[in-house]
């Protein structure tokens, strides 16, 4: 028994262009999980070990049995699995052509080559054209031309395949040369040009009807019709990402078409999309660059978007759901994955007003990750007037969840949420004026709201406009923590909220100071600074009044039924009271008693004043004189000079604060 190799002498492994140093190969009998040998050398003598560990350049020997089939899983050297091969097998040696070679016969059919390039089964070809008029025996054939170059062998079984240019190839016997290859397709192979000139659509969208990954190289393609993903877990990588408006040696799929197009689309039930390290350049001429096209009653599940670059759009660069910004929709993004993606401005002839970096509309939207984006229209792309975004990102329905933001010159509201949609934004650095709108006709939001972390660095503010206004319909939880703005925050609605607010810092615009408003009730859960019950606050750059809508504009504490609302405790400093007072009774004999708080304090570190309230019966002479309060986190307890006596008693009104 002699043995023949897989396909090429040595097997080579990369990830990413990079060697998988000490990854593993393990070999089964196909269609199994059992183990089976292969081997170091053709006699079939020096048995490799099973999984076959890759070298330093995640290279291995791998002999075959002729007579069986395989299943290959690679895994890296952590022990991911890269992918898994079923139904391999060994190329036969008579196949091959070795007996004829070996006997010095004539090869008949065979186009002029030698025994030896049967041999080898890797006769190199110039094109396509010559593999079709090929009507010899090997089984392996090479292609060499840039951009076509791989290795095709002969199919046994397909009869059937049309010749699509690329992947599969008939010859002038009706035999199916298929392309071999593992999970990345390119559009070279089905003639793009990638120029930034000719059209390539056609050559990318025959890429993308494959399985796999459609790879883009460091070039610009252009495209001058949608292209749309017509399979599961499929897209579109790129190879290098720029956040800027340069490009060159960065990858561009840049439109030709029509105006008022959309360049890529997802439709719906396209689960498993894929976009990475692409510039999407709409050339002023396009609306959208990206579509996940989900409307009422659909579903797009598990997509990625990584390192996209948005230019030249008229109407936005991505667009989550559907393309409406009025009506809602109940379209379903499920664990949607957003990291690294850059608006650089929109296109010169795009309508002012009406352009948007994003715009998010499937109800049922849940944003797992939205990191790092990068909002910057003022520098649009093909020259005419700057057109800025209307807003940065309009949320109709769905669920933003952004960590990391950096953002300026939107004309109206950085993120204008219109309907039902819970927002969450941790660390946005900003020169827009209007950061956030979120109005009473939106509904109530699946989520809290919470925005941290917030530093506005405009100065540019002409007056005192609601940088950020959240009045939304709903008794909705709202958490506003470090946050540096331009302009006022207005916070409110018929419905009362529930609202935590710290560390709140106006900059100075042109005429004034930002200030807080509140518009309706707060809820007793209002928790101001870090001091619950505090009235006005006060920092070194703005001066903070509290006010209700109600007809006087009153200062807060009093809502809108004009009633106080209750104050948790006083304190003058940064650690919050708990308590702020009560009754304390010292009767007959004793001559002191103690109070235990129902919560207790954060320390000792508070004051008690305390003076006579009521007395039963005719109390002693100094029973009613206090001559110590020793105090403790969980209570404190009054000491007076003298018991009050037999039946007798006398009852101290008291007052805990915070100097």
């Amino acid at each position: 028994m002699t043995g023949v190799i897989a396909t090429i002498p040595k097997f080579s492994f990369s990830a990413n262009g990079v060697p998988m140093v000490l990854g593993t190969l393990t070999v089964y009998l196909a269609g199994t999980t059992t183990p089976t040998d292969t081997w170091q050398d053709q006699a079939l003598t020096t048995l490799n070990t099973n999984p076959v560990v890759l070298d330093s350049r995640g290279e291995c020997v791998l002999w075959l049995d002729s007579t069986k089939s395989y299943k290959f899983v690679l895994k890296n050297a952590g022990g991911v699995t890269q992918w898994t091969q079923d139904n391999i097998s060994g190329v036969d040696a008579h196949l091959r052509g070795d007996l004829a070679a070996s006997s010095g016969a004539s090869l008949v059919g065979y186009d002029g080559g030698t025994a030896q390039d049967v041999l080898d089964d890797t006769k190199p070809m110039a094109s396509y054209t010559q593999l079709r008029a090929y009507t010899g025996r090997a089984t392996g054939i090479r292609i060499t031309a840039i951009g076509l170059a791989g290795f095709f062998v002969r199919s046994a079984t397909d009869t059937t395949s049309a010749d699509n240019g690329g992947t599969i190839i008939v010859d002038a016997l009706s035999r199916r040369w298929v392309r071999s290859y593992l999970n990345e397709v390119l559009p070279e192979w089905f003639g793009a040009v990638a120029d930034g000139v000719a059209d390539d659509t056609l050559a990318i969208t025959k890429a993308l009807a494959l399985p796999g990954i459609v790879k883009l190289g460091p070039k610009k393609y252009a495209i001058g019709d949608e292209l749309t993903l017509t399979r599961l877990f499929s897209g579109i990588d790129g190879t290098n990402f720029s956040t800027g408006p340069g490009t060159d040696g960065c990858t561009v799929l840049r439109w030709i078409g029509a105006s008022g197009g959309t360049m890529v689309r997802c439709p719906n039930g396209m689960h498993g999309p894929q976009f990475r390290n692409i510039a999407f350049d709409c050339n002023n001429l396009a609306n959208i660059g990206l579509h996940l096209d989900c409307g009422t009653g659909q579903a797009i599940q598990f997509p990625a978007l990584e390192k996209l670059h948005f230019r030249g759009y008229l109407r936005a660069g991505l667009v989550l759901g559907v393309n409406n910004i009025t009506t809602l929709q109940n379209g379903q993004l499920q664990m949607i994955s957003l990291r690294d993606l850059a608006w650089m401005g929109a296109g010169s002839s795009a309508p002012a007003g009406v352009v948007f970096g994003m715009i998010l509309n499937a109800q049922n939207c849940e944003v797992a990750v939205a990191e790092n984006l990068y909002f910057d229209p003022f520098t649009s792309v093909g020259g005419g007037p700057y057109i800025n975004h209307q807003n940065h990102i309009k949320a109709i329905s769905g669920g933003l969840n952004i960590r990391g933001m950096s953002s300026t010159r939107s004309t109206g509201y950085a993120i204008d949420v219109v309907g039902e949609c819970g927002l969450v934004v941790d660390h946005w650095r900003s020169e827009d004026i209007l950061l956030v709108n979120i109005p009473s006709s939106s509904g109530l939001p699946s989520n809290p709201i919470s925005i941290k972390n917030v530093e506005g660095r405009s100065g540019l503010a002409t007056g005192l406009d609601d940088a950020i206004v959240i009045s939304n319909s709903g008794d909705t939880q709202v958490i506003l923590e470090n946050i540096k703005v331009t302009g006022n925050i207005k916070l409110g609605a018929s419905v009362a909220k529930r609202i935590r607010m710290r560390n709140i810092q106006y900059r100075a615009g042109t005429s004034a100071t930002g200030s807080t408003i509140i518009l309706g009730p707060v809820s007793s859960a209002l928790s101001l600074e870090e001091t619950p019950g505090c009235k006005l606050v006060y920092n070194s750059l703005a001066y903070e009044e509290w006010r209700s809508s109600d007809a006087l504009n009153t200062l807060l504490f009093k809502n809108d039924a004009g009633k106080l609302s209750r104050v948790r405790g006083v304190s003058g400093n940064s650690t919050p009271s708990e308590n702020l007072g009560g009754i304390v009774t010292v009767t007959g004999a004793a001559t002191s008693q103690t109070f235990t708080f129902a919560t207790a304090e954060i320390d000792a570190g508070y004051r008690i004043v305390i003076s006579p309230l009521a007395i039963t019966g005719v109390p002693a002479a100094g029973s009613n004189r206090i001559t110590k309060v020793d105090r403790l986190a969980g209570s404190f307890t009054v000491h007076v000079e003298a018991a009050p006596g037999g039946a007798t008693a006398v009852t101290f009104a008291w007052l805990l604060f915070r100097a």
